[in-house]
């Protein structure tokens, strides 16, 4: 048959040649044979006339024949040719209304090794085979969102258990894309996320086949996993897993087509560690504390939706095509937040919270490049006391972001308080006096000398520093203030602390149990307006350090180079002072000031920022 690819055939002739090549396929025996034939199909269909007279022809058994091929075929050139077929079979350039679709819907769905067998060959090294078959999935799926059939569920279900988004993942991290297969790609997870709208959003309806099928295969798994020897679930287990004692009611009313499905594929991939802790959890609790296994697996298909419908997640939104690992872990660590906090069925709206701040820990982790698989698991591993802890940080981060600029002149106000608290507690502790060391003592221990030591204290009128040196430190403070010699501290421009070394060694292969050492040693050097040491001395531990180093400087008003240890205190303290009392304000305020910019500004009471600073007491 010669075929001329510029004329057009007539309805009647290209009847004629496509049930003759029909024929033809269907009793070919041959792989070669039948890749010619799907070649010249090809060719006679795209220079056939529109005509609704060729369905007939493309019936479910030649459709299964034609997926078939595809099975057992190892040329990527040869699975193009059949895919080519497929695609022309769904364009609607000569089948106006799609009916050769909706057979070719169900063959697909009737055998899903057709779904895994393209899904393994995406990986190929061949450049335009995966566009080819991203092309025909998209398609496929584009018409079944667009006309929102309910067999939609069902070629959903089918691309998941085919492992097609699995080699998806492949494709585009491990192989690489050209330019036409990434273009495919984009569009067929943007039609993925439509279907799983859909889908979230569709009540499962038993007078559709599909819908039946789906609701039929979720209870037969949840028979046999309500208990640990997987036999057939009591009334009792139902209502433990918060089924209640109707679990068919349950369903249908409460689960999506999409929530069911997710959560039958959480029941047949059960993990052991998950499996262990639930049905010990199940073993040892009181009805109302066993862990509602259903209500938290709606409540992850929930979250599962926000990524989709909302952009809060746009790192996330990028692998919801993955969501299997995402829903399982959510899944694991809502198990373990029960279990830890002793939650009992009043905590699952705590619980979905917790969750949702699982979900900005692992956002944030995706964001910063960290690999997706990775995240997931450093979020799954998280413990119950520092989720809490890194919501208890977040809350205070929106807080304050919400008042920063109403709140600008507060957090000074607090910042010049908390030093001068900070000022007068290392006053006190100067007025108390201290021994220091008056000659280095590092230097001293390795010429078997005992050092020699000052003790210091503040003058009562805050204006000098009185010392007397002594040969050993007294059990007792010793009173100075009429024969000690006095330093004036308007002599001092600049106060320097060197850190000195300290090395202790260990023998080697020793048996003493190393114990880590206190001992700090500090030379603190006070520095005249000529840039001449005025006076030295030292000290061995952190505490005398910043007590003498920093009060000194906030003696003589140089507070620029504090010490870590009291820049710290500082910033804890103003931390804290922030945190208590901007808790005033109250979380509605919060959010009235959190409109969007098109909101009319927020108003607020500029009198209400003067409390904040009252009823506040350092102790």
């Amino acid at each position: 048959m010669k075929l001329d690819p510029l004329s057009r055939l007539d309805e009647t002739s290209s009847i004629q040649y496509s049930e003759s090549l029909c024929q033809y396929l269907i009793n070919s025996k041959d792989k070669t044979e039948s890749i010619n034939i799907v070649v010249v199909l090809l060719k006679v269909l795209d220079i056939s006339p529109s005509s609704e007279k060729l369905t007939s022809l493309f019936t479910k058994d030649l459709l299964h024949y034609v997926l078939e091929i595809t099975t057992q075929l190892s040329s990527p050139e040869s699975v193009r040719s059949v895919v080519k077929l497929l695609i022309f079979f769904v364009s609607g350039n000569i089948f106006k209304a799609h009916p050769v679709y909706r057979t070719l819907l169900d063959a697909l769905i009737e055998k899903e090794q057709y779904t895994s067998s393209l899904a393994s060959m995406l990986p190929i090294h061949d450049s335009k085979l995966p566009a080819t078959i991203l092309d025909f999935y998209y398609k496929m799926l584009y018409i079944a969102t667009e006309s929102r059939i309910p067999e939609l569920a069902m070629l959903y279900r089918n691309l998941k258990r085919g492992n097609f988004y699995t080699g998806l993942l492949t494709l585009k991290y491990e192989q690489g894309m050209d330019m036409d297969a990434a273009f495919r790609y984009h569009e067929l997870i943007r039609c993925s996320h439509k279907a799983e709208l859909i889908l979230f959003e569709t009540k499962i309806q038993l007078k559709y086949d599909c819908h039946n099928f789906i609701f039929t295969l979720l209870l037969q798994s949840l028979n046999t996993s309500l208990n640990e020897n997987g036999t057939p679930a009591t009334k009792g287990e139902f209502v433990r897993a918060g089924f209640t004692d109707n679990p068919q009611k349950f369903i249908l009313s409460k689960l999506s087509v999409l929530s069911a499905l997710q959560f039958n594929n959480f029941l047949l991939s059960l993990n052991v560690a998950f499996k262990k802790t639930y049905f010990e959890q199940l073993m040892f609790s009181q009805d109302d504390r066993c862990f509602p296994i259903i209500e938290v697996g709606i409540m992850s298909s929930d979250k599962l939706y926000q990524i989709l419908n909302t952009d809060k997640y746009p790192s996330l939104k990028q692998h919801t095509i993955s969501s299997e690992l995402l829903y399982t872990n959510l899944m694991g660590l809502a198990l373990r937040i029960w279990k830890d906090s002793q939650a009992d069925t009043s905590d699952l709206q705590v619980i979905s919270v917790l969750l949702d701040y699982a979900m900005i820990y692992l956002e944030q982790l995706i964001s910063q490049n960290e690999n997706y698989t990775v995240a997931i698991q450093t979020v799954h591993d998280l413990t119950y006391e520092e989720l809490r802890v890194f919501q208890r940080n977040q809350i205070k981060k929106s807080h304050k972001r919400v008042w920063k600029e109403e709140t600008h002149s507060v957090s000074k106000i607090i910042h010049k308080e908390v030093l001068e608290f900070i000022k007068e507690e290392r006053f006190l502790q100067l007025s108390h006096g201290s021994w220091v060391y008056s000659e280095n003592p590092i230097e001293a221990a390795a010429n078997n000398k005992k050092p020699r030591s000052y003790f210091m204290i503040l003058s009562p009128n805050i204006q000098s520093i009185i010392y007397k040196e002594y040969t050993d430190q007294l059990t007792t403070k010793p009173n100075i203030d009429s024969n000690g010699a006095v330093l004036d501290l308007s002599k001092i421009s600049r106060i320097v602390a060197i850190p000195l070394q300290h090395e202790e060694s260990v023998p080697e292969n020793s048996r003493l149990i190393s114990l880590a050492s206190r001992t700090f040693y500090e030379r603190i050097d006070l520095i005249s307006k000529q840039n001449q040491i005025i006076f030295t001395f030292y000290t061995s531990t952190k505490e005398a350090s910043y007590t003498w180093s920093d009060g000194l400087k906030f003696l003589t008003n140089s507070t620029k180079d504090l010490s870590p240890d009291t820049r710290k205190q500082i910033s804890d303290l103003q931390s804290l002072r922030e945190s208590i009392q901007l808790l005033k304000l109250g979380k509605k305020e919060s959010q009235q000031l959190s409109c969007s910019a098109s909101d009319s500004a927020p108003s607020y009471d500029a009198s209400r920022f003067d409390t904040l600073l009252t009823g506040f007491y350092y102790t």
